[in-house]
């Protein structure tokens, strides 16, 4: 059930006019009581056919972190500059190691779509889900409007994010 929604998810951002929404997103998102509070921030670097959140990078009073993975696991580097980044395995640009790890007060997860209740479906590997399993922050999932479901299959070790934010609205979940 979730590979075909994961399938059909992919099929459906290929028509989407992804830089549009994640500009609105950025916007929502600055919004979010909980991003104004924090002074650190976790995002991703995007695939092609993710939201782009690297806008918000150029906040100055706040600082950004991207997660860099070894062996299954994940941790949080500062974003030091596009110049810093290196492909990762999964051909993803994430900090080298000269960057200072860090815990972020907020995180901004990947999703391929995502449902009312605050659960994800992301690409499979579950690098979020074991980070996110003893993470105490707060957890901003963007997703864009089309992709949010009334409820998507979910299992035991599925993390639920507190906002999903679209382009659309901005649903906290309680």
């Amino acid at each position: 059930m979730k590979e075909e929604l994961r399938k059909k998810a992919i099929e459906m951002r290929k028509s989407l006019n992804i830089a549009q929404i994640s500009r609105e997103i950025c916007q929502k998102i600055c919004n979010i009581p909980v991003f104004i509070e924090a002074k650190s921030v976790g995002i991703f670097y995007p695939k092609e056919i993710e939201i782009n959140l690297l806008s918000l990078c150029n906040l100055e009073e706040k600082d950004f972190y991207l997660p860099r993975t070894e062996n299954n696991f994940m941790e949080f580097y500062k974003f030091c500059g596009e110049e810093s980044l290196k492909i990762g395995k999964f051909g993803i640009l994430e900090p080298s190691l000269e960057c200072k790890k860090g815990l972020p007060d907020l995180i901004i997860v990947p999703a391929l779509c995502a449902d009312l209740q605050g659960f994800r479906l992301g690409w499979g590997k579950g690098f979020y889900d074991r980070y996110l399993k003893n993470y105490g922050g707060k957890i901003v999932c963007p997703v864009p409007d089309c992709l949010i479901y009334d409820k998507i299959p979910d299992e035991i070790h599925d993390i639920c994010c507190d906002f999903v934010v679209s382009e659309k609205r901005i649903i906290t979940i309680s």
